[in-house]
């Protein structure tokens, strides 16, 4: 399990959107209420509600907390409001109408760019610092109504039931991506200017600003989702009447599935401008969702990753070694050389005894090595392979470590047969065909050829002092 949720609050009603800045929960009502939490004070005692004449469906909210501003589109009309406490901010976005769709440039500074997007036409609005407002920039005039838009510099990406386009923000000079959509289009800005989006009946494909394919696996959803998160380094999706669905973006696995039927609402803030991932430990990094309860209120959860030593051990747990080795990189980056060597010597124990309880010992011998483990702790379990007179009680591999069946002392006949009996599911067939005789054989070569690595490493460490 990559991330686990927890209730952040109940709220009285239907939540249609959802928003996290700044330690604070925003809420959009199906009512047209703006309801604002502040976490680190009572959960369920609002901070701040503005409630729209209209009384209509809160649409979308964008978040621009720079500029201390909240965008909201309701009755397809858009409001600027105070972040702090949902006051109304004069802007021009009275000069919009009928908009379906609002997004921001992720540019960001120093204008915030916002691109009001209508049936025929995208206008764009940018923040102008010296009177502190929205203004005015100009439109574009656009071929069919988009579901969806993503702005990053001077590229808009529309979608629309026909398909997807990349539009000039100056020229409005079009370039048509040639991808078969006959699903809800879904767009979601990424690191590194690349870009998913939804095609065919519920595939996540990769492109780049180019309109250029991604040499990447595309995602498979059960069904097409209705919004797409970011979370390095997973894609978080929600899948209507079903709950969240998050993919690896390395290779576009299915991690995990979170089920919450009823959920309405789904917010992430995963990167900074210019698509900066955030680092581990960052507080906006978060995903919100909001689900509806069996009594009609909504529960509110943040869905945040595990920490990094769990996320670690799990994807160990499942054999996907260079994926938890890219993890654990990326987590012990910003740490001196010599504590990244020092937990990467920890981290190669921890693949080597993972390898070892999944019974690949030609594997584990390669990290064993690079741990820099005493080999001793291994050739303990052989005792017909040392003189009566070895003496050595393993450390590293003890019996909550590695299970030793019906042996109180180190026997890897014993570790084996344990092995085979309680472990048999995460091993690969293969080796559970092989039988306990096989594997014993194996283990024994493999644990020669780490002997034979240490002693050639001895030598040649004497030789050079």
């Amino acid at each position: 399990m990559a991330l686990h949720q927890s209730l952040v609050l109940e709220f009285p009603g239907r939540v249609e959107c959802v928003v996290h800045y700044s330690m604070r929960v925003l809420v959009g009502t199906a009512d047209g209420r703006l309801v604002l939490f502040d976490t680190r004070k009572d959960p369920n005692k609002p901070v701040g509600v503005h409630e729209l004449p209209h009384k209509k469906r809160i649409q979308q909210i964008l978040v621009v907390p720079h500029i201390r501003m909240v965008i909201v589109l309701a009755n397809n009309t858009v409001t600027v409001h105070s972040a702090t406490d949902l006051e109304l901010v004069s802007s021009e976005f009275h000069l919009a109408k009928d908009v379906t769709h609002l997004s921001v440039n992720q540019r960001g500074p120093p204008h915030f760019r916002v691109c009001a997007a209508s049936a025929t036409k995208l206008q764009l609005f940018q923040f102008e610092a010296k009177e502190k407002r929205y203004k005015y920039l100009r439109e574009l005039a656009i071929a069919d109504p988009p579901e969806v838009v993503g702005w990053y510099r001077n590229k808009l990406i529309v979608g629309s039931r026909r398909g997807y386009a990349l539009i000039n923000d100056k020229t409005a000079e079009a370039l048509s991506i040639n991808l078969n959509v006959n699903t809800t289009p879904m767009v979601k800005l990424l690191p590194n200017e690349e870009i998913v989006v939804s095609a065919m009946d519920a595939l996540g494909v990769f492109l780049l600003f180019t309109g250029e394919p991604v040499q990447r696996n595309s995602i498979a959803w059960t069904k097409a989702p209705v919004a797409i998160e970011y979370t390095s380094p997973y894609l978080v999706s929600m899948i209507p009447q079903k709950g969240i669905d998050i993919h690896s973006m390395q290779d576009g696995s299915l991690v995990q599935s979170i089920a919450l039927p009823r959920i309405t609402a789904m917010f992430g803030n995963g990167m900074k401008w210019d698509m900066e991932p955030r680092t581990g430990g960052d507080s906006e990094d978060v995903i919100v969702v909001a689900a509806l309860t069996a009594t009609g209120s909504t529960s509110i959860f943040k869905v945040e990753q595990m920490p990094m030593e769990q996320q670690v051990q799990e994807l160990l747990d499942r054999g996907r070694i260079e994926e938890a080795s890219d993890l654990m990189k990326k987590s012990i980056s910003s740490l001196n050389a010599d504590k990244q060597k020092s937990r990467m010597r920890r981290f190669h124990r921890q693949v080597a005894i993972t390898l070892l309880k999944r019974c690949e010992f030609d594997a584990a011998v390669e990290f064993i090595y690079r741990s820099g483990m005493d080999p001793r702790e291994w050739l303990s379990f052989f005792p017909d392979l040392v003189s009566p007179s070895f003496a050595y009680e393993p450390t590293i591999l003890t019996p909550d470590v590695l299970p030793r069946g019906s042996s109180a002392s180190p026997d890897w006949n014993s570790v084996l047969a344990a092995l085979l009996k309680d472990n048999a599911g995460n091993l690969a067939p293969e080796l559970v065909a092989n039988g306990h005789a096989k594997l014993y054989t194996k283990s024994s070569k493999a644990l020669l050829k780490c002997l034979e690595m240490i002693k050639k490493h001895s030598r040649y460490e004497h030789k050079s002092h």
